[in-house]
């Protein structure tokens, strides 16, 4: 742990800490909660404390590396990274929650000058970044402040994230989502019998629903060439264990479809303010043939349209988020290298397949 007066601003008045280690990160939760429902931008829920305990418990290797913002003695910003080593040499600083979240952002209290924060921010990961060999600054949403501020980094890459504003009337966006090829599906579907949409409502069936959403998702993925993740034990403990701890938040959003009170189609999704993500989504592959996915989230959307600003189809230009999406958000992942050497042995260990 150590701390640092700003050297990096005419403005005195901030201060930062940075706490190192697994216990340090476990001790900030009730500071961390208070100061995000205090914070604005996409994907808030991969910046909770509870999504990067149980990401931290799936994926082995990273040290938190966490720095608090101070104005005075109040924490005004949380910068939630870590430390990633590669064979002992190679330490790579980047955000907690890698690549398995679709966002990530720095943590700032609105009701202070989010300006002068960010830009604080900013300066404190380049300096901690340099003691490292490259700084990967992963998914940050274009046009936020701290995409702005590294946008001078080598892109790594580009994703493009479609997503539903519903502040059109729910008819004209009905009219342009619901076209023969939909009507098609959708009677099909109702010929096999009674269609419903559901929503877990209570913490007691969460258990359940998510061992079908896992099983379900290995039998869709089965005979493709890129098999179910769910295949690993602790994948399947990850996605439960984030679904029971932000369940009682509010913040989980578990929705299905079924047939005669069988259930064929899973959605697992986040809730937050406004938005509603959709992080995962499966069907049973015996209703492949009548497109069940794309039923299912038609009455999906058209259950929540009213409910939400924003409907996130996160990350991926898959041809049916394109199909239900009104418009496309981009992220981009940065790359700043310490040296030019560090970014030729970068891309030696890429080219060798071991980046």
């Amino acid at each position: 742990m150590f701390r640092g007066r700003t050297e990096f601003l005419n403005d005195r008045s901030l201060s930062y800490e940075v706490l190192r280690g697994t216990s340090a990160f476990l001790s900030l939760k009730e500071t961390w909660e208070n100061l995000l429902d205090h914070s604005h931008g996409p994907g808030r829920v991969f910046l909770r404390h509870d999504w990067i305990r149980a990401w931290m418990d799936l994926r082995s290797g990273h040290t938190p590396l966490i720095v608090l913002i101070y104005h005075g003695h109040t924490v005004v910003g949380i910068i939630p990274l870590c430390e990633r080593v590669h064979r002992s040499v190679w330490k790579t600083l980047m955000f907690l929650g890698g690549h398995d979240a679709d966002y990530h952002d720095v943590i700032v209290d609105v009701r202070y000058d989010g300006d002068l924060v960010y830009s604080y921010a900013r300066q404190i990961v380049e300096t901690l970044g340099k003691a490292g060999a490259v700084l990967c600054l992963e998914e940050l949403a274009e046009g936020t402040p701290l995409h702005q501020a590294f946008s001078h980094g080598e892109v790594a890459s580009r994703e493009p994230c479609p997503y539903i504003d519903t502040r059109q009337p729910w008819s004209d966006y009905q009219r342009r989502i619901c076209d023969e090829d939909v009507r098609r599906k959708m009677r099909k579907a109702e010929r096999l019998g009674s269609v419903r949409y559901g929503v877990v409502e209570s913490s007691h069936h969460i258990a359940a629903f998510v061992d079908e959403f896992c099983d379900t998702h290995q039998q869709r993925w089965a005979l493709t060439d890129t098999p179910s993740r769910f295949q690993n034990p602790k994948d399947r403990v990850f996605l439960r264990q984030v679904a029971e701890d932000l369940f009682a938040g509010g913040h989980m959003h578990l929705a299905y479809l079924t047939i005669d009170d069988r259930r064929v189609a899973y959605f697992y999704g986040f809730r937050e303010e406004r938005r509603l993500s959709m992080y995962l989504l499966t069907f049973h592959p015996d209703f492949a043939k009548i497109s069940i996915g794309k039923v299912f989230l038609y009455h999906l959307i058209r259950e929540e349209y009213s409910r939400y600003q924003i409907i996130d189809l996160l990350r991926g230009d898959e041809p049916y988020k394109r199909h239900w999406a009104t418009d496309v958000a981009t992220n981009e992942t940065f790359l700043v290298y310490r040296s030019r050497i560090h970014r030729a042995v970068a891309e030696l260990y890429r080219h060798l397949g071991n980046g």
